[in-house]
């Protein structure tokens, strides 16, 4: 049983909390209490509180938490992009990974679509951000472009793969065919 203060228009029900005097002033001190509901609340992208709604169990609250924080896997987190947005000479580099095993230390493997000239890679530990890639491999994001740029990889494929990466992408395919994502640089024909 919790402590309950019950006022005009609302129940308090705390456990191992002080309630303030001027709160307990205005307050009967025993009463019964029919119905509880769980808020649920998030911060918007400005940092202001917002409030996403009410649910009368907690299981029902911590399901609604974990669906908002995509934690079931079915979002999508398979990007295709056009292969405008690296140079043919990075398309030729993927190509030849995906022919040949990708160096363990890349945090990807590259390979090829059956019957498509496309090229798919898997990234691997992401999202490629300092604390993750600290916790996981030991180093810091600017220490895996490093090992990029010192394997030969193309700049343009660094940043392409290390945007995606950061953005939390697991597979990303390049394919000629495949739309154009607004603002990232786009590589005319050589």
């Amino acid at each position: 049983m919790f402590p309950c203060l019950i006022g005009k228009d609302f129940a308090l029900i705390t456990e191992g909390q002080e309630v303030p005097e001027e709160l307990e002033n205005q307050c009967q001190t025993e009463g019964i209490v029919r119905t509880v509901a769980y808020a649920i609340g998030a911060d918007d992208f400005d940092g202001q509180p917002v409030h996403i709604g009410d649910t009368y169990s907690e299981a029902t609250a911590r399901e609604v938490v974990r669906r908002l924080k995509f934690e079931t896997g079915f979002y999508s987190r398979c990007w295709e992009i056009s292969s405008a947005h690296i140079t043919e000479e990075a398309g030729r580099y993927l190509a030849e990974l995906a022919d040949l095993a990708t160096p363990s230390r890349f945090l990807f493997v590259a390979f090829r679509i059956p019957y498509s000239p496309a090229i798919g890679v898997k990234l691997i530990a992401t999202p490629w951000s300092d604390e993750n890639l600290q916790h996981v491999e030991g180093i810091s994001a600017e220490r895996l472009r490093q090992e990029h740029r010192k394997k030969g990889m193309p700049e343009c494929l660094v940043e392409v793969l290390h945007l995606a990466a950061l953005a939390d992408v697991r597979v990303l395919v390049f394919d000629a065919d495949a739309p154009i994502l607004e603002g990232l640089k786009l590589y005319e024909e050589e």
